[in-house]
Parts: C-alpha cells; structure tokens; sequence
C-alpha cells in the first residue's frame, strides 16, 4: 500500500487542508482524536489516498503505528483470503447449488440487488464490480447470521468500494475506471470494503435483525427531536397521517445514501467515520432531522399525496458539498455536544434557533437587550448594561445578589465585547438588539453573541419578520500551553411572512457554520488579542451564512413552493 506519508514531502501545491493530513498521517504514531477532528470537517478532494487513508485508520483496518501498517495489512487480507476460501469457493467454482437454504436465499436476493446498487454511476454496472460486492455481501451475511442480508447493506457497501478504488487509480471517484484496475488492487480494495463494512455495521447491526428494532428507535428519537424542534411541521404531518417510519425508513436503512449525490454521501461519510461509533447512529438521527425541518416551509402546505410524492423524491440532484457541510453544523448544534453543556445550558441550543429571541428593557441604564437561557436565573434575565436581573426576583434584592454572574475579569471582557457587538450590529444591521453573555469554564471561558431584529416597522403593512443571529463562542486558555484555542458555532433564524388579503406566504430559513482559531499568546496578548480574534470570526461566519441563506436556502424554498402552487392550481 502507498500510503499518504510515502509521497513527496513537498507542500507546494497542496490546499491547507491537505497539508493538516499530509502532516498528521505522516507521524510514526497517527493521533487518532486529531484525526477525527480533521476528518470530521471533510477530506481533501485533490489527493484520494487521504480520504482512503484516514477512513482505513479510523476504522481500525490501518494500524495507526506506521511500523505495524504492513504487517496489520498482510494479516487483514491473509484472514479475508481465508473467509473467502471457506464460505464462497462453492460458488466460484461453479457449485451454486448451496446445501444451506438460507445461504442460497441470500445469495439469491444479493444478486437481484447489485444490478439495483447506485444505478446511477457507471462503476456499480461493471460486472468486476458486481463480482466483488457479491462476495463482500455474502461473506459478511453468512458472517453475521443475526442478521444475515438485508436490502440496503449493499448500498452502505458502496463507499467503501468507491474510496477503496480511486486510492489505488490515483484518481478521483467520478473519474474512476474499472478496466483500468488490475486483479491485485480489485483484491485489496475487496479486503478493505469487507472490513471496513464489518467495522462500520458493528455498531448498527440491530438495524438489520429481527424487527429492525435499532431502526425503530432511531425513528422514535426522529420523532421526539422534530416534535421540540418544530412542532407545526409535526403536528402537519401527524394530521396528515404521514407516519415517521413511513417517513424515514430509507433514510435510517440506507444512512441517506439514496438521498444524495454520491460525491455529497462521500462527504457526509467523512464525519460520520470521524465520529465515534458508538455515537455516529445517534448523530445520523440529528441529520435526518435537520434535513426533515430544512424543507418544513414547503412540507408545511402539502397534503398527504404531495407529501409522498415530495418525500419519495427530495430536489437534492444539485446539492454539493456546501450543503452537506450546513447540515452537518445545523446537526451538530442540534445534538447538544458537551462543550456547550455549561452552565445552566442544560435545553441546549436547539431552542434558540429554532424560536425567535426575546427583547427586554433595561430601565436603570435607559438600553435594551436580549433574553435567552444564556443570561437567565431565578425566573429573571441578566442585563449585560447594568448587571441587574430584570424583573427583581420575588426575594428582593438579597436573592438578586445570589444569583449567577461572571468573575470580575469576564465581566470586564463582557463589557468591552458588548460595546464593540453593539456597534458592529448597528453597522451591518442597521439596528436591532444585541447582547453578548459570558461564563467561566474550567481552563477558559464560554459566551453567546446575540442578535435579534424585527422587521415589522420596516416592511410595512402585511409584512412581518424576524431576524436572529446567535454565535455559541468556547475559549480554551491552558496554563501548560503558549496558544488560546477559539471554538464558533454560529447560528442565523429567518422568518418572513406576508398577509394579503386571503393568501399568505411564510419563508422561513436556518442556517448554522463552525469555525476554529487559534492565537499564539507570544505574538499577541491579551484582551484586545481576543476581541479582534473572535470579533473576525464572528463577521466571517455571519457573511457566509448570509449568502447561503439568500442564494441557497431561501431561493430553494421558493422554488419548491412556486412549484407546489403551480400543481395546486392545477393545467
């Protein structure tokens, strides 16, 4: 195997991405935790055996220590060799007549599946690729007699396979050609998509026995996360009797593979590898979700027949990464990671961004600002201006004094971020409330940058709308360590609305982006350091958001829903 660190040392010509794995894939010993970081915002497109690479480690194909790579990789494929020998020489030798009844019915209904497999790209019609996922699937189901096959595994097959390949053509996955591939590498690449496929299914191997109950309960917490998130979408579905598993099942079965263009899966699947796991089926359910409240407006005015119809189908065809990467950063604010835990923030964020914001006064300092959970305590919210919580708890004063505030060197870093927050929202919003909160972590500390603007008076009659931005910040500042790492998950709610007369027409869109920094305390220090630091971030992530949300999200949306009007009003 060629591996990454066996290339040319040379950066010159590699993005900056590229040069982080090319760095870390090279070391004797591949830090796993900093690969999974990498990995979970995407691989780099240009060089394929990266992806392959990372994928392998992470699945625990590739020995992380360079030394056992060969060795790791000689035993792998020497123990598949035998599995094949031992379970599918029957067949290659011509002998299908299988003595097993239900060897030969899996036999049977994996090769009614494979001409069905990703129908749309030329290699899964290649017969030397019909050969190879033949005898993944077989193996691995007679492997796993739990389960056994069931439709869909030979779509979760086809990354695998995919990845595997354009590593060893050196070229990337849309420009892959099978005839140019020699036995020897079509062997290697059938080792790794079993065991990768093997690792990969051991922590959803539930999905797939009797009763499918892991499916079950990832449907359920679908349900239970759409019900908080966005309860008219699910009330609208439930009148409509559109059942969740009617809904979801392909999306759990397959793990979206169905829903997206391949090379969009292939991102998708790069954070989903870096996940742990134990903990990438949870995280799928959050992208399902996601995905399920990213057409609410649309879905909201469809009856059940639309629905079907709609769902059966997503407008997905032009998505690109670009997309895949939002919902993935939509899904991980929604699933709560625990850096975000502190504090009271026990609700998480989800709320936040997905119902409007709430505007106070504060009368002793004659300004406005904004409550959330993020400055609340007691039943009353924490002015940043005064530092008074408003309304006075029932107790008075005395309870007042008790309740949460910052130490006294973060709220004088609040002070000064309010000041400077309030004069970037009176520039780039042209007003709106603004209100930055900040808490004490263990080596650094937490904030939220709020911003909450109604459009009503601007609009004018029959016009309403609601704009919140919210921006989760986490800073680590270690004692042992010369850097101060910055963590931005940034959040941007839009809702639009227009009466006239009977008719009525809601837009609504939400967006999320994370960003991270890192600032060397040697080269620039203190307070000033970090507000300009955090203060880019921030005007960055917001500028991308804003584009997204204007030329994506809200042009889909309408899009979708000129079309659905078009249907109703009939030829």
């Amino acid at each position: 195997m060629q591996s990454v660190s066996s290339s040319s040392a040379s950066d010159t010509g590699r993005s900056a991405k590229a040069q982080k794995f090319y760095r870390l894939l090279s070391l004797p010993s591949v830090d796993l935790a900093a690969l999974r970081e990498l990995l979970w915002s995407g691989a780099p497109e240009e060089d394929p055996k990266i992806r392959a690479e990372a994928w392998q480690i992470l699945l625990g194909y590739l020995p992380p220590v360079k030394d056992r790579q060969g060795p790791g990789l000689q035993k792998k494929r020497e123990e598949y060799d035998e599995l094949r020998r031992r379970h599918y020489a029957p067949i290659e030798s011509g002998q299908d007549g299988l003595s097993d009844v239900d060897s030969a019915a899996i036999l049977r209904q994996i090769r009614v599946d494979i001409p069905r497999t990703s129908p749309g790209l030329p290699i899964f019609s290649h017969p030397r690729i019909h050969q190879l996922l033949e005898r993944v699937l077989f193996i691995w189901s007679i492997r796993h007699p739990a389960s056994g096959y069931v439709q869909g595994i030979n779509d979760i097959a086809t990354p695998f396979v995919v990845v595997l390949l354009a590593s060893k053509l050196d070229c990337l996955p849309e420009d892959i050609d099978v005839d140019a591939a020699t036995d020897e590498m079509l062997d290697s690449v059938e080792a790794g998509a079993y065991w990768c496929l093997t690792k990969f299914l051991s922590d959803i191997q539930d999905h797939y026995t009797a009763g499918q109950p892991g499916i079950q309960q990832m449907v359920a917490k679908l349900k239970e996360i759409v019900h908080r998130i966005d309860q008219k979408l699910y009330e609208h579905l439930e009148s409509q009797g559109l059942d969740f598993l009617q809904l979801s099942f392909r999306w759990m079965n397959c793990l979206l593979l169905r829903e997206f263009p391949f090379p969009c899966v292939i991102r998708l699947w790069d954070t989903y590898i870096a996940e742990p796991l134990e903990g990438f089926s949870s995280f799928h359910v959050y992208v399902c979700a996601v995905f399920l409240i990213y057409w609410s407006p649309q879905l909201k005015q469809m009856d059940f027949q639309q629905l079907m119809l709609f769902m059966q189908k997503l407008p997905t065809g032009k998505w690109r990464n670009q997309e895949i990467e939002t919902l993935l950063a939509e899904a991980f604010v929604l699933g709560l990671p625990a850096s975000f835990r502190s504090l009271r923030q026990e609700s998480g964020l989800a709320p936040y961004i997905s119902r409007p914001l709430k505007v106070k006064e504060d009368l002793k300092a004659n300004r406005y600002f904004v409550a959330s959970d993020y400055n609340f305590d007691g039943g009353s919210h924490r002015s940043p201006w005064s530092d008074r919580y408003i309304p006075v708890p029932p107790g008075g004063e005395a309870e007042e004094e008790r309740l949460f505030r910052p130490s006294a060197r973060l709220k004088r870093l609040e002070q000064s971020f309010n000041e400077v927050f309030e004069a970037y929202v009176m520039s780039y919003y042209e007003g709106g409330v603004s209100s930055v909160y900040l808490w004490d972590l263990d080596e650094g500390f937490a904030g939220a940058f709020l911003v909450h603007k109604e459009l009503a008076k601007v609009l004018g009659d029959g016009k309403t709308g609601v704009w919140n931005s919210i921006h989760i910040l986490e800073v680590r500042e270690s004692p042992n360590s010369h850097y101060v790492d910055f963590k931005l998950s940034s959040a941007i709610w839009l809702h639009f609305q227009v009466a006239a007369k009977a008719d009525q027409t809601e837009l609504s869109g939400h967006l999320t982006r994370q960003a991270e920094a890192r600032l060397d305390r040697r080269k620039k220090a203190g307070e000033d350091a970090q507000i300009i630091q955090v203060g880019t971030m921030i005007e960055d992530n917001e500028n991308f958001l804003r584009h997204n949300l204007e030329c994506i999200h809200l042009a889909k949306q309408r899009t979708v829903l000129d079309a659905v009007r078009s249907q109703a009003a009939g030829p």
